[in-house]
């Protein structure tokens, strides 16, 4: 299957047939890369059921090899720290913990709820933009708390989470670390950039050179050191069998173009292995970030 990046919002169509619940096929794999001597990038892939079953992650998150299995959803999380001096990583650890166990209470509630309504009303689950948004501002204050403990005050993070709540994908984000859909073959980036160089662009501002130093300053992290709380962007979009969420921190975006993400992503190694591959590659590229990439793709139904 050819692989074509494309970088608008403008979705390949699905099957409009309701399709059984398929299996989640999820990895993911971090690496500091070549010029970096510490890794602050966190990741978590979890199953949730009535506690936390986790599958992956970064070492402080006890990485697994356990299946997915049924549950009331999918949980994908990328954070990339930043404030130096072992603050980038305090930042992006508890950012993710936070979050965690925020959410292991708050969503198998809304999921519960949602499996008594009619099949024309479950396209939304109940108020889960909501506890989504709420997630983040909860890991924003769990950095504020560390950094009044820490040398460094100014640590902050990106995060990036997607909820698979089939067949519905819910993505909540602050940050330059991106969520993609890729679906026959074309990736589409499904978050903004929340950079200055973005905002500016946005308000119709002179475009900004990929060299410009506005690429790299954040308007919308959690933490960051000043008084301004996050502004989270909450977005859903609805799944189908052979789809694909990836998730990655901007160490590899700013090595890899979207059509060498794409034919990675079209290949049949797993999950996991793909995410490797492609960290492999951007530390071929250069590598002058640490790197982090989450994969779950959507196979064959489970059958009924």
């Amino acid at each position: 299957m050819s692989a074509e990046a494309i970088s608008t919002r403008t979705l390949p169509e699905r099957n409009e047939e309701r399709a059984a619940e398929p299996e989640i096929d999820a990895g993911g794999a971090s690496h500091v890369g070549q010029r970096r001597s510490a890794n602050e990038d966190t990741y978590l892939i979890a199953s949730l059921h009535r506690s936390m079953h986790v599958v992956d992650g970064t070492e402080h998150v006890r990485p697994g090899a356990w299946s997915l299995g049924r549950g009331y959803g999918t949980l994908l999380m990328v954070a990339d720290g930043m404030g130096g001096h072992g603050g980038g990583d305090i930042a992006s650890q508890s950012a993710v913990d936070a979050i965690a166990n925020y959410l292991i209470n708050v969503l198998p509630c809304a999921t519960t709820m949602v499996e008594s309504l009619p099949d024309d009303t479950r396209s939304s689950l109940h108020g889960l933009r909501g506890k989504l948004s709420s997630a983040l501002l909860v890991g924003d204050q769990a950095i504020r708390i560390r950094s009044k403990s820490s040398t460094a005050h100014d640590m902050g993070t990106t995060l990036t989470m997607a909820f698979i709540a089939w067949p519905s994908l819910y993505v909540a984000h602050v940050g330059d670390s991106r969520c993609y859909l890729f679906r026959e073959g074309r990736l589409t980036q499904l978050t903004n950039d929340h950079t200055v160089a973005n905002q500016i662009a946005k308000m119709g501002g002179d475009n900004t050179s990929e060299s410009s130093q506005l690429n790299h300053i954040l308007w919308n992290c959690l933490g960051g050191g000043d008084d301004s709380r996050p502004t989270p962007e909450v977005l859903k979009y609805t799944l189908s069998a052979g789809d694909a969420v990836f998730l990655c921190t901007d160490g590899l975006t700013n090595e890899l173009q979207e059509a060498e993400i794409a034919r990675e992503l079209s290949s049949n190694a797993t999950s996991k292995e793909i995410c490797q591959r492609l960290i492999d590659l951007a530390n071929e590229h250069g590598g002058e970030d640490n790197i982090t990439a989450v994969l779950a793709r959507a196979g064959q139904a489970r059958p009924t």
